[in-house]
């Protein structure tokens, strides 16, 4: 367990270590809500003023989303955020690799399928509400489905990877040259 001690010790070295530009982007894009600008600068440690000019430049490149909730709140564009994981994948992994990925994940994924005999990891959450169920046996069935999704997310990244491999990499070759 982190104390409090060091969890400010680490802020105050991530504070000291990057910009306040990649401060505020790192809390925009990993924010689960809507968040106002206010409670984003707090985060990232940097004035609201500051906070406000960079989160509208991220909204015009959309890597963000806007929304009216009283006050003006940003949250991570899912498909912005879906094109840079594909984008990373597709770079740092070769064809053969991406290959080998897209099996060892159908393989993982098809495992806890057959294990728990369910077709989706939503069939695993129906089963949850299930009134015989023990605390330990819903416990499992949470976890496997949390990994289904996860894998299948992975999967589904991967395989998206793999059929832009060849567009994607001459086009960031491009941008290299």
């Amino acid at each position: 367990m982190v104390t409090q001690e060091e969890e400010l010790r680490g802020t105050e070295q991530w504070e000291a270590k990057t910009e306040g530009f990649d401060r505020i982007l790192s809390v925009a894009l990993t924010l689960e809500k809507p968040r106002p600008v206010s409670w984003i600068s707090e985060e990232a440690r940097v004035s609201e003023n500051t906070a406000r000019k960079y989160l509208e430049r991220f909204h015009e490149m959309d890597a963000l989303t806007v929304a009216e909730q009283g006050a003006t709140t940003y949250y991570p564009n899912s498909a912005y955020l879906r094109f840079r994981d594909v984008s990373h994948v597709a770079t740092e992994l070769d064809r053969e690799e991406l290959e080998k990925r897209v099996t060892s994940l159908s393989e993982k994924s098809e495992a806890i399928g057959e294990m728990y005999e369910a077709s989706g990891p939503g069939q695993l959450r129906e089963r949850v509400t299930d009134e015989d169920i023990s605390t330990d046996e819903l416990r499992k069935l949470r976890e496997a489905a949390s990994e289904w999704e996860s894998l299948d997310y992975r999967l589904s990244i991967s395989r998206e990877a793999l059929e832009r491999y060849d567009q994607h990499n001459m086009s960031h070759r491009q941008q290299v040259v």
